[in-house]
């Protein structure tokens, strides 16, 4: 009984198998006939994973235009400035699908990170994150407080706190491991204790100092407000005056 069950499966294979050839032969271009040929845009050498796409990487192909990969395109421009999700062999289609954006997070963080920027992360809590209340996509300053010489001291020896600005007008990448907005406060503020900002490079050191030897402290700003007032070092001091 068994081996018959298995001699018909084999025969269902078989004529499945055979059926399929048949289709294969039938849809083959007949001799004589000509295939309509179009331009499709690949790589010129081997393209690694996470690669900015430039004008060098790519030149185009003949391609059966009856086989167009999906995602693919003729015009080398749409592509250029776009990332490579994986590699991309020389000769290959270069595709859309496998292509990402600077603004977007689908592929990691890392592609959200402006060029010319990175991406650090505070610690925060209640009052120093806002009440839970900052999302991802909201833009901030941050102050905090540090010791500094005291410059009313005769010796620079003795220090003082003070409150200084580490960087202002800086987007927030993502709040605990959400790289995305939320409109729930109460699960911003449990999905997290640290905030990862987008920051130039250039102020990364102040910002690592800061939360080194000091507290930081983020600073909500309205999506209006793009202003960048110079702000002087605030000590106690300050308060006698």
């Amino acid at each position: 009984m068994k081996t018959r069950i298995l001699l018909i499966i084999s025969i269902i294979f078989g004529l499945l198998a055979a059926l399929g050839v048949r289709y294969y032969l039938t849809h083959l271009p007949q001799p004589g006939s000509t295939l309509t040929m179009g331009k499709v845009v690949v790589a010129k050498a081997n393209i690694p994973a996470r690669t900015v796409l430039t004008a060098e990487m790519l030149e185009k192909a003949d391609y059966p235009s009856s086989y167009f990969p999906t995602g693919s395109t003729e015009d080398t421009k749409t592509l250029e400035g776009a990332i490579t999700v994986g590699p991309v062999m020389k000769g290959e289609p270069v595709l859309r699908g496998n292509l990402a954006s600077t603004n977007s997070s689908e592929n990691g963080l890392a592609f959200r990170v402006p060029p010319g920027r990175r991406a650090i992360s505070l610690a925060i809590d209640e009052v120093s994150g806002i009440s839970g209340m900052v999302s991802a996509g909201d833009r901030v300053d941050v102050f905090g407080t540090i010791d500094v010489p005291d410059p009313a001291a005769p010796t620079a020896e003795r220090r003082i706190p003070a409150a200084v600005v580490a960087v202002y007008d800086v987007e927030v990448l993502a709040i605990g491991r959400g790289a995305v907005p939320s409109n729930d406060a109460k699960a911003k503020a449990e999905e997290g204790r640290t905030a990862t900002l987008s920051v130039p490079v250039e102020e990364a050191q102040r910002m690592i100092m800061l939360a080194d030897k000091g507290k930081a402290r983020l600073v909500l700003r309205s999506p209006a407000d793009r202003e960048r007032p110079s702000l002087p070092v605030f000590t106690l001091n300050n308060y006698l005056k």
